[in-house]
């Protein structure tokens, strides 16, 4: 049983990615959707290694910075 107050979740299907790859994935898709923007603190929870099916093992919280530049100059 998962407790979810004011939170969002997404499901994100990962091939073969590092860690660091998968959160930078997901932050990018989130600010593109329109969900994050610049100065947003998220928190990515997942499971290490990405192709198993195990329980969520990992948590990662960012800011968003950088990625909403890179987001902004693809536009």
């Amino acid at each position: 049983m998962g407790l979810l107050w004011g939170a969002r979740v997404f499901n994100y299907e990962s091939a073969n990615l590092s860690t660091e790859q998968i959160s930078h994935d997901i932050a990018k898709i989130l600010v593109q959707q329109g969900h994050l923007q610049k100065g947003d603190v998220f928190v990515t929870l997942l499971s290490v290694p990405a192709q198993q099916d195990l329980r969520t093992n990992t948590v990662k919280m960012g800011v968003i910075d950088k990625i909403a530049d890179e987001v902004a100059a693809e536009q």
